[in-house]
Parts: C-alpha cells; structure tokens; sequence
C-alpha cells in the first residue's frame, strides 16, 4: 500500500478550509453583549450632576503657590472626592488637618483625593511646598446635618 502525501495533503488543506468556515459562519449574527459585568458609575470630579448622591465633590486649583478659593463647605459623613488642578511647574504636598494626610500634588498635573468627613468643625488645608513650608493655607468648614458647624 503507497500514501500518496500530495493527495493526503490536499485533503487535509479542504478539512481545515470547512473547519473554519464553519466556526466563522457559527458566530456570524450573534449582535449579544456581555451583560453580566458589575454596573460601575462614571464619575467625572468637579461635576456633581454626574456623581453618586451620596459623594460630594470638590476642586481647588493651584496658581502661583496660592488656592484660587479661600474655603471649602462640606457635608459631615460625607465621602468626598477633592480634585486638585495645579497649574504651577513645582510640585507640592497637600494636608488637611485631621481629614487627608499629606497628600503629592504633582507639578502641572490634576490630583485626585478622596476622604470622608467624619465631624462638624472648622479644619485648615495647607499647601506644602517640597522643602516643608507651608505657601498656603485655605478654611474647610465641614457642616452637620443641621448645618451647624460645631
């Protein structure tokens, strides 16, 4: 008995040639989509419209070594999400007394800070520079729920 290798060959070209056309006219006109994934919001910080009810959202921006805001109002128990835009070529260290550890903010860049808020009180931010002085300082007044502060 002779194997003719050429016929043996062809012959497996034509298996392999169905086989695909196959697998490709299989998952032709499936239009389905992956439903199964967790449902995660999207959240653009600064935009309060667009975050959960239960985040607050805030932003302070950096030019010259100086807050373009003097105070920050938050809720009490409140998850915040802080984002921080500084236009300045330094780099920095942000720290709000009781609230966020000291924090890098880096040079030209958007940070994004996230804390809760957990009592009523009068706290200060500062804006550290990389040799520990502090360039500047701005009020958080966190508010109860009765809008007291204290």
């Amino acid at each position: 008995m002779t194997i003719d290798f050429a016929e043996l060959r062809r012959g497996s070209i034509w298996v392999l040639v169905v086989a695909c056309a196959a697998l490709l006219i299989g998952c032709g006109g499936q239009d389905e989509v992956a439903t199964d994934r967790d449902a995660v919001p999207t959240v653009t910080p600064g935009s309060n419209d667009e975050l959960p009810a239960d985040i607050e959202s805030a932003k302070v921006t950096i030019t010259g070594g100086v807050f373009d805001v003097d105070e920050l109002t938050l809720s009490q128990g409140q998850p915040t999400d802080l984002t921080v835009v500084n236009h300045d070529n330094d780099a920095y260290t942000l720290e709000i007394e009781s609230l966020v550890a000291g924090t890098p903010i880096e040079a030209e860049a958007t940070t994004e800070i996230g804390f809760t808020t957990p009592a009523a009180g009068k706290y200060t931010a500062r804006l550290i520079a990389l040799d520990g002085t502090i360039v500047d300082e701005l009020s958080v007044v966190v508010l109860a729920p009765d809008g007291a502060t204290t």
